[in-house]
């Protein structure tokens, strides 16, 4: 039914301008959706905002700002603060964390 109606209410638009517009109008809008089923791949899966215009140099992929995975590797290396927490009492990478 939405499609229907969508497609009636272009039909009465083209109608009513000019040729060459309708033209431009149509172009300008399949150039538009055909950006918005590339920007729905580049949504990063940590906060759910695009990536879409973010530079390379911030993104690990394009699912991923680098600030999100930083964030989330310093949560998860802040939740060890100290060798009591850690089972058995030591770890291997306890170094690397407190260095």
């Amino acid at each position: 039914m939405r499609k229907k109606l969508a497609s009636q209410k272009l039909k009465t638009f083209s109608r009513q301008l000019p040729e060459h517009l309708y033209r431009k109008f149509t172009k300008e809008f399949d150039e538009w959706k055909a950006d918005q089923e590339l920007r729905s791949g580049w949504v990063c899966v940590h906060c759910g905002e695009s990536t879409f215009e973010t530079d390379y140099d911030y993104l690990i992929s394009r699912t991923e700002h680098l600030g999100c995975v930083l964030d989330l590797s310093n949560a998860t290396e802040n939740r060890i603060t100290s060798k009591k927490e850690i089972k058995g009492g030591s770890s291997p990478h306890w170094d690397r964390w407190n260095s």
